[in-house]
């Protein structure tokens, strides 16, 4: 047993109820989930002193209400967790993490996909922000819009209908603070009239 370790493990959790969560949900945020479940699929790979893990967890069905007067959830995060769960959630009302971590364990900290990368949770604010600057705007319809935030790399994908509404929304999204790049690909048509 003396030789390098070697481990690799996979394994999943599926169908847990979200609302189980709601005694911790209520302590630290003031909101309660009415429905929802997680599915989580992990891999773990230990080769000598060499990590790499993924785990990738989708939330289902999530709903969220306000459940105290005051919002914690608003305090930390700057948005009402109803709100950013909206934003969230793809076009089939799932939310998709992925969460990378990688390294070797001799050193102190581990960092998640390599040193020039933004960590999972970072894209999700970006997105979440992008999203949420967008949904504000006035002047423009441009809820609609596809936000994508990979590495700080935003990509707007969608209709607009004129190319002033084209700059406003890649203004908006530059405006975020944390955003490195943006990846326009929206189309330009007019509105029929």
């Amino acid at each position: 047993m003396g030789g390098p370790l070697w481990v690799d493990v996979t394994g999943d959790v599926r169908g847990v109820a979200i609302p189980r969560a709601n005694p911790y949900l209520l302590q630290q945020g003031g909101w309660k989930t009415t429905d929802g479940q997680l599915t989580s699929e992990f891999r773990c790979r230990l080769d000598g002193d060499a990590l790499s893990a993924r785990t990738d967890i989708r939330l289902s069905r999530l709903q969220v209400v306000r459940a105290a007067a005051e919002d914690g959830a608003q305090a930390r995060i700057g948005l009402p967790l109803g709100l950013l769960t909206a934003l969230l959630k793809d076009p089939r009302g799932d939310i998709k993490v992925s969460v990378p971590v990688g390294g070797r364990l001799n050193v102190v900290v581990l960092a998640t996909s390599g040193c020039a990368s933004v960590g999972p949770l970072e894209d999700m604010r970006i997105e979440s922000e992008v999203k949420a600057r967008l949904v504000a705007e006035k002047d423009a319809n441009l809820t609609r819009l596809g936000v994508l935030s990979s590495n700080a790399t935003v990509s707007l994908s969608g209709t607009v209908e004129s190319a002033d509404q084209e700059a406003q929304a890649e203004a908006l999204a530059k405006g975020v603070r944390g955003v490195r790049r943006i990846i326009n690909s929206l189309d330009v048509r007019s509105a029929p009239k």
